[in-house]
């Protein structure tokens, strides 16, 4: 009690002068409407700003989770576009039958690592054998195509991207349904070269290149890149067209693995065919 007693006999002072202080500030506010609407426009602009900054922090640490929310989104968004069904539709005289159902599915990951060996380049994402992961799947972004599963641990795994001398993706013109092999020459990392386009096709500047769906990695139709020039080599019957990619696949942050649920019916089929 001594001690209360000695500091208020100490500081009392200074209490009661900022008591006064505010008495006189709240009279000056209260009775005076200019100083009134200056007071609490003032203080409406220092609340709003709070309120900024407290939304802004709040806003941070729930980032990863929204971005991990619409990830799972996206991929169940891209697991109902049409080119990702199988048509069970029979016809013989007439049409037996009319129903389809979901040939791929689309596993988000993020990308936690990248290696850039020469003209190999690869990445590394977050999901493994646990997560449904498998070897040979096939890995997409929102804008195209960025490679192939290589290797598959309990929580990660390891894709060999388009940018790397071994791959090859079956790659199609839109405007006219040729195909070819579309391969990386190791210069240019937004530039692809699609190879075994007759020259007796027509091409043009700007056409859209896609993937052909003759593979079980990828879904038919999806994205890749536009025709930047093509060129006919002198005694060539084949057309060497570079294409510019939609993706910028080094500034990547987070990808799709593509599950084929037919992977294995079509596996088995072609072993079967080799034996």
């Amino acid at each position: 009690m001594s001690n209360f007693l000695q500091f208020f006999l100490r500081f009392g002072g200074h209490f009661m002068f900022f008591l006064l202080e505010g008495i006189c500030f709240f009279i000056i506010i209260r009775y005076n409407d200019y100083q009134n609407r200056i007071f609490f426009s003032s203080s409406n602009t220092i609340v709003g700003y709070m309120n900024d900054r407290v939304e802004g922090v709040t806003s941070y640490f729930t980032l990863k989770r929204d971005i991990k929310a619409l990830k799972k989104e996206n991929a169940a968004l891209k697991s109902q576009l049409d080119n990702v069904y199988y048509s069970d539709e029979t016809a013989v005289d007439t049409v037996l039958d009319n129903s389809s159902q979901p040939k791929y599915s689309y596993i988000p990951a993020d990308i936690i690592s990248r290696a850039v060996l020469g003209n190999n380049n690869s990445i590394v994402i977050d999901r493994g054998a646990k997560h449904g992961v498998e070897l040979h799947m096939g890995v997409v972004s929102k804008e195209g195509v960025v490679g192939v599963v290589t290797g598959v641990s309990q929580r990660y795994s390891k894709v060999m991207t388009i940018l790397h001398r071994q791959a090859a993706i079956s790659a199609s013109i839109r405007r006219n349904g040729y195909f070819g092999s579309l391969v990386w020459k190791g210069t240019n990392y937004r530039e692809m070269t699609l190879e075994s386009i007759p020259k007796h096709v027509g091409i043009q500047i700007g056409d859209t290149i896609q993937t052909s769906g003759y593979s079980n990695k990828f879904p038919p139709d999806l994205m890749i890149g536009t025709v930047k020039s093509f060129t006919l080599g002198e005694g060539s019957n084949n057309y060497t067209i570079k294409v510019e990619l939609l993706e910028d696949l080094l500034n990547l942050d987070y990808v799709y693995v593509v599950d084929n649920l037919f992977s294995e019916e079509l596996e088995s089929l072609n072993q079967e065919g080799n034996e």
